[in-house]
């Protein structure tokens, strides 16, 4: 069953697995004050022991400020008015299976089948993780007429997931190692990246008749 020219059956057998749980709260009071909250827990077997479980938690809260007291007098105007903050964590674990662990492979020797490390551990391989924050605001203007929002953000994704590249003489990629290759590169957590925006939305609605309603939108 194995290649003819080497003698050897490259034909890797395994599973993965996931175990997750999911807590989630919602709270209202009074239409204008509301919190949602969650806690996520993900056990991933593509880790070791001990760097199997990653904790992704998230807020969300918002205050819908125009249904206040203090806003009566410009309602007019201001038909809506609310403000929203937010926080979040996600995390990933795309890895090949036992990415962590050195495993072997067969080679065709001068004595038979012999047996070689196929790559590099790294028992401390754990999850890579994305971090966002937000804050925004929403409002309509002129009786529901103008709809708007504007929204600021900020991304951290941290230690992600990569094979780092081995020097030349492991079989690092050159032409001159490209065939005999003696180890793979290892997974390893690794970088930082930070992204800051805003996003802002506006929609009008020009004309309004008992009929029909047409509308224009800007993003």
């Amino acid at each position: 069953l194995g290649t003819q020219s080497s003698n050897t059956l490259n034909e890797p057998k395994g599973s993965t697995s996931m175990e997750s749980y999911l807590i989630r709260a919602i709270y209202t009071f009074n239409n204008k004050y509301s919190i949602t909250a969650s806690a996520r827990s993900d056990r991933s077997s593509n880790f070791a022991e001990g760097h199997q479980v990653g904790y992704f938690p998230g807020v969300a809260v918002s205050w819908r400020i125009s249904d206040e007291p203090f806003m009566d007098k410009i309602n007019k105007t201001v038909s809506n008015l609310k403000v929203r903050l937010g926080y979040g964590a996600t995390g990933n674990s795309n890895i090949p299976q036992y990415s962590y662990g050195s495993a072997i492979n067969p080679v065709v020797t001068g004595l038979g089948t012999g047996f070689r490390v196929a790559n590099f551990s790294n028992p401390d391989l754990t999850w890579e993780t994305a971090i966002q924050q937000n804050a925004g605001v929403d409002f309509s203007l002129l009786h529901n007429r103008i709809d708007a929002s504007f929204d600021i953000y900020k991304k951290t994704s941290k230690d992600f997931l990569f094979q780092q590249p081995l020097p030349s003489f492991l079989g690092g990629g050159t032409a001159e190692y490209s065939n005999v290759a003696v180890v793979q590169s290892p997974w390893v957590n690794a970088g930082e990246i930070e992204n800051k925006g805003f996003e802002f939305n506006i929609t009008s609605r020009n004309f309004v008749k008992k009929d029909f309603t047409w509308s224009t939108t800007v993003v």
